[in-house]
């Protein structure tokens, strides 16, 4: 485990290379330039391979949300095939009236 204490020092290059293609010849042009690099977060990693216990609580949740989906679309489902059921058979009654 890495302690709070650590620190890690960096360190980057960056070259910016300007090539111009004359009649007479190439002219290369190197300029070192300092790197603009911005720190957005601080902390401590963890051990590999674990996983904090907000991202276990947020996919619990939203494996919950995702059974009770389910569970919604299965009774419409239901309700679906039952209201089919229910406008096909009045159109067999009427169309056998109908035909009569």
């Amino acid at each position: 485990m890495i302690s709070a204490n650590a620190k890690v020092l960096v360190t980057l290059n960056t070259d910016r290379v300007i090539t111009v293609r004359l009649p007479q010849g190439i002219a290369v042009f190197r300029e070192q330039v300092k790197p603009n690099i911005q720190v957005v977060t601080i902390g401590q990693q963890g051990p590999v391979g674990t996983v904090s216990e907000e991202v276990l609580a947020t996919a619990a949740e939203a494996k919950a949300l995702a059974v009770a989906a389910s569970e919604i679309t299965q009774s419409t489902a239901t309700l679906l095939d039952s209201v089919i059921s229910n406008i096909t058979n009045g159109f067999n009654f009427h169309a056998g009236e109908l035909s009569a």
